[in-house]
């Protein structure tokens, strides 16, 4: 258990150790949050333009005076003409209207120009937000560059679509997986800031090792999410989803036969069609076991109940999404199902953060109620045997601690454990925590009805008081020395 802070140890010795939290802004995070939203979409619409086949229906790249569709007839058969002096059209779309160029026309026209209105909402209200200087300049660097990430993933659309201006018309699976993967990472890095706006962030004691267990465990659910993301990226590109479409079973067994005919074996992972799908069936596999394992310890132990909601969240989301690929593949890839299975990974990968972001915030509220617990038991540690029995009664009667738990431990100890037990039903507010641990402290001693609990009641107000100034919510009178 991390080591006690002793109840001779004053507030701003206390506060001293722990860097204040960074408080949290509302507005900032729901223009994140927004721009989350926006993004997600942008992604589904993009996972629906590549079903449609309609991504090459555009083949130029005008950032500024492609913004506006073709008006008028005229245009359009302008337009039309364009595609149609494509190899795309040539060998696989001969014969097409100009209605039909119409239907995927407009799919790639939509996902250029919510791209475009993506770049716009980060970037104006970041640069309002600078010249305003209501930003904090460590968070406007991060978002700087994630616009600048913005920027590369639209010369990279293009170069995507490059790809498939050519004989053979089919853009490249890898760079296509390039692309998604740079969408999903922006799309991370933008929904983490925005966590950490809603909720206060800061650096608070060193954890548990349980605490740092679940937070590593966290995080690597989150890069394994981010690798089947990837990974959903090269079957898609490479149409690898059209082979075996039958489940659980690849062909004739569970690992099929040609897993390994291409040399170097590194190259099968990327181009070899019978791998590609064999390898994100396995990964999805493994998601779904690694993430009912995590809910199961989470629940093991004291967990905060938003740690807890998350954590269950991400394993219903894992098996969703996991339904959702079972189907498209039984299905043989409609769009409808092949739309909701991308959908479904965006929403893994928004649980997986937030289970991670969950675990690191409920770690530091674990350890400080853990502090301020041992505060509380080392102020009374060495009042008499009297006040803590009654403190000991107290704390079984709300039935947090059984008095069995610890029959040979000290009242330090079992007041820190207390603590930690008391920040899950805090709901993840160390402060909460603390005034109900200290609350439960004072009301055995006013059951003594002593006057020889008067310092042990002002060493209280000093666990307290320290609470305060480590959470941000200080202002509180200091108790005189």
């Amino acid at each position: 258990m991390i080591a006690v802070i002793g109840a001779a140890q004053r507030p701003a010795e206390i506060a001293g150790s722990v860097r204040p939290p960074v408080a949290p802004s509302r507005p900032l995070a729901l223009w994140l949050f927004a721009a989350c939203l926006l993004l997600a979409v942008l992604v589904v619409v993009g996972g629906a333009t590549r079903l449609t086949h309609s991504g090459l229906s555009i083949p130029e790249w005008k950032p500024v005076t492609g913004t506006l569709p073709p008006f008028g007839a005229a245009a359009w058969q302008a337009q039309f003409d364009r595609y149609r002096a494509t190899p795309e059209y040539r060998l696989a779309n001969p014969g097409m209207t100009l209605d039909g160029f119409r239907t995927i026309f407009w799919w790639e026209y939509t996902h250029r120009l919510l791209a475009r209105l993506f770049g716009l909402v980060l970037l104006l209200p970041l640069v309002v937000l600078v010249v305003r200087r209501r930003i904090a300049p460590r968070l406007a660097a991060q978002l700087a560059g994630i616009v600048a990430l913005v920027g590369v993933q639209g010369a990279l659309g293009w170069f995507m679509v490059a790809s498939g201006l050519v004989d053979d018309p089919r853009v490249s699976a890898l760079r296509l997986t390039a692309h998604l993967g740079l969408a999903t990472l922006i799309l991370a890095l933008l929904f983490r800031l925005a966590l950490g706006q809603w909720t206060r962030t800061g650096s608070g004691p060193a954890p548990t090792a349980r605490g740092r267990r679940l937070r590593a465990a966290a995080r690597g659910l989150v890069a394994l999410v981010f690798v089947q993301l990837l990974s959903g990226g090269l079957v898609a590109g490479s149409r690898a989803g059209v082979l075996f479409q039958i489940f659980p079973r690849m062909g004739e067994s569970f690992v099929p036969a040609g897993l390994w005919t291409l040399t170097p074996a590194p190259l099968n992972l990327l181009h070899n069609l019978v791998t590609i799908q064999f390898t994100h069936r396995l990964l999805a596999w493994t998601l779904v076991l690694a993430g009912g394992l995590f809910v199961l310890a989470v629940r093991r132990g004291p967990s905060p109940r938003r740690l807890c909601r998350v954590a269950t969240l991400l394993a219903a989301a894992l098996a969703l999404q996991f339904g959702l690929g079972v189907a498209t593949l039984l299905a043989g890839v409609t769009v409808g199902l092949g739309v909701a299975h991308q959908a479904g990974a965006l929403l893994v990968l928004a649980a997986a953060i937030a289970t991670a972001h969950a675990a690191g915030r409920s770690e530091e509220t674990a350890a400080l109620a853990v502090q301020g617990g041992g505060a509380v038991g080392g102020a009374l540690e060495g009042s008499h045997v009297a006040e803590q029995e009654a403190l000991g009664m107290r704390f079984e009667q709300t039935g947090l601690m059984p008095a069995t738990e610890h029959p040979d431990g000290g009242l330090e100890r079992r007041a820190g454990e207390v603590g930690e037990l008391l920040a899950g039903q805090a709901d993840g507010d160390p402060h909460l925590a603390a005034l109900r641990l200290a609350d439960l402290a004072r009301q055995a001693q006013e059951e003594q009805g002593e006057a020889r609990l008067d310092p042990v009641a002002r060493q209280l107000d000093d666990a307290v008081a320290a609470f305060d100034v480590m959470t941000g919510q200080g202002g509180k009178q200091q108790p005189e020395q």
